[in-house]
């Protein structure tokens, strides 16, 4: 009889505990393991942890398992099904016997601490509105959420390895200590419990058919399936190894740094587990920061982006964020001061006095990375609060967002971009792209649609146009119909070294971070002569990012060379990292 893997995922949940799908599924030896360690376990806590642990991890197997997966590996001779079930599922406790010292209590501290981060960060991800409504617009729920994140945990310990774990590896071992009460739903933490015991429990257990389970957890790959297009080709995608990664920087996400940086944390812990270190492992933590910290390619493209808004956020707390943006404060004036117009156009509206015409497009000039797509999400929130917009998101694309590839396509595509704007904010960056310096005809369709839907949805469509403000000036000469449409015009200043070096200390306070001494006085003076030798590529809040990250590389290069890790190593950076 072909078996169901619903039926089998509703076996396990339920009855589980006594084998009840391992019977369903043809494995009466295996259920019978199942009730065997359940009964002569029953007095022992430690066992009866081990074994909930198992049960955990046997459950999300089978319910994010393939069809194909499960029909091949359950419907098919029964007896080879057990045969194959036995040794997966060994896990008989024996007695308290050659008790083999697996971890040490200094790494046993560290697995509390990185357990407890690993928590606290499962807990942020699941009561984010922004990723829920992700994940919810995909049809998938908690359980499909911890699968992700589970995924990205036990990915980065293989990558530490270097490839699977196998029988007592040491790196699957402080994984599984390290994520136990995430993978069985509970507050109980084994890593709680005296370091013999640890051991002890560890010794007469099966390490293989934990390991296996593990590795089965990631066998599939990605269960996001996030895939990028490159150079506006559909053919040329990149996939992300890490699922939440990608996401976050794609959502442009407040967590995107406490994830990469708790992760790889938790990477380096791992790397110390066996107590070796070598020049292989140290080129492995390399390319872990890389997946982590830089999951998109530079190329990636950023056509239809979408940000949605928080449905619980105020228009005070949105001002109040604006506020607390380092630098820009002649933006914020800007912002603020168009806010108190609005609201006031607004107010006189209700009352049935006349009120001025206002054309909410605006044009955000300035160098790379000075906030012009930050400030522009806050705008779309703004503008929903007041009433402006129904929907309030913003869609943010470029020049491949807007223009195909074949004659008689762009005006097509720059309508579809817009369609999913309504209601909301069309960002578009590098405006001047449109039309380059030979006011190609592509780039001239898109521009003569999108001036055309500016004037027919005026009411329920803003454009914001960016880039440099010389390119920006000539761009816009190119039509007039862009000056009759646009009247409000926020330049974006480069930051000065004082507001890059508060910047580079909130990343460090985001990611848990500690600068050492004489640290904040270097920083200091390389921001200071960046920006005396700036031009117009100079990158500002990227410059910013991309220096932060390689004191990070550095820092780890240094630490990654220690024999023993503490919590403060990982978080001290010293000035021979910068």
């Amino acid at each position: 009889m072909k078996k169901s893997k619903n039926v089998a995922v509703i076996l396990a949940l339920l009855t589980g505990f006594i084998g009840g799908h391992r019977f369903y599924l043809g494995q009466p030896l295996v259920a019978v393991i199942y009730i065997a360690t359940l009964i002569l376990g029953w007095k022992v806590p430690s066992v009866l942890a081990f074994y909930a642990l198992f049960l955990g991890i046997d459950f999300l197997i089978l319910l994010f398992s393939s069809e194909e997966s499960f029909n091949k590996e359950h419907n098919k001779s029964i007896q080879q099904t057990e045969t194959d079930s036995t040794q997966y599922h060994s896990v008989s406790p024996t007695s308290y016997v050659n008790v083999k010292e697996f971890i040490s209590q200094e790494i046993l501290n560290m697995l509390k601490e990185t357990n407890q981060e690993l928590v606290q960060l499962w807990d942020t991800l699941r009561t984010d509105e922004a990723i829920l409504e992700q994940f919810k617009a995909s049809k998938v729920n908690e359980e499909g959420l911890k699968s992700c994140y589970l995924h990205d945990i036990i990915k980065v310990a293989q990558l530490v390895k270097g490839g699977e774990f196998r029988g007592n590896s040491m790196e699957g071992i402080t994984t599984l200590l390290a994520s136990q009460n995430l993978i069985n739903n509970t507050h109980e933490m084994y890593i709680d419990k005296d370091v013999h015991e640890i051991n002890s429990l560890l010794s007469q257990l099966s390490l293989k058919g934990l390991m296996d389970s593990l590795n089965a957890l990631t066998a599939n790959g990605n269960p996001m399936k996030i895939d990028f297009s490159i150079n506006e080709s559909p053919k040329e995608k990149v996939f992300s190894d890490l699922a939440f990664p990608a996401l976050l920087k794609l959502m442009d996400s407040k967590l995107f740094d406490q994830y990469a940086a708790t992760l790889y944390r938790f990477g380096v812990i791992v790397s110390k587990s066996d107590g070796k270190s070598s020049k292989a492992e140290e080129d492995r933590l390399a390319k872990i920061y890389q997946l982590l910290h830089q999951p998109l390619p530079e190329k990636v493209n950023k056509s239809l982006k979408i940000n949605e808004q928080k449905s619980n956020e105020t228009l005070d707390e949105v001002l109040t964020e604006l506020r607390g943006l380092i630098a820009l404060d002649s933006v914020k004036e800007e912002i603020e001061t168009l806010v108190n117009f609005v609201r006031i156009q607004l107010e006189r509206e209700k009352q049935g006095l006349k009120t001025t015409p206002i054309s909410y497009h605006m044009v955000f000039t300035g160098n790379p990375g000075t906030g012009k797509t930050t400030v522009a999400r806050m705008v779309a929130k703004i503008y929903k609060h007041l009433g402006v917009l129904q929907r309030g998101h913003l869609v943010e694309t470029d020049r491949s967002g807007l223009i195909a590839e074949y004659a008689g396509q762009t005006a097509i595509k720059t309508n579809k971009s817009i369609d999913e704007a309504l209601d909301g904010i069309l960002f578009i960056d590098e405006a001047y792209a449109l039309v380059g310096e030979g006011q190609d005809s592509y780039g001239n369709e898109a521009v003569a649609t999108l001036i055309k839907r500016m004037e027919d949805d005026r009411g329920r469509l803003v454009v914001i146009l960016a880039g440099y403000s010389q390119d920006m000036q000539d761009f816009l000469e190119t039509n007039p119909g862009f000056k009759s449409r646009i009247n409000r015009y926020i330049d974006f200043a480069d930051y000065e070294s004082k507001s890059m070096l508060e910047i580079f200390e909130s990343l460090c306070k985001k990611s848990q971070y500690v600068l050492g001494p004489g640290v904040k006085e270097k920083l200091a003076a390389h921001f200071e002569n960046a920006y005396q030798n700036r031009d117009k590529t100079f990158g500002n809040g990227r410059f910013v990012r991309n220096t932060f990250e390689k004191v990070l590389e550095n820092q780890a290069n240094r630490v990654s060379k220690e024999k023993q890790i503490t919590r403060e190593m990982l978080q001290l950076i010293v000035v021979e990292d910068v």
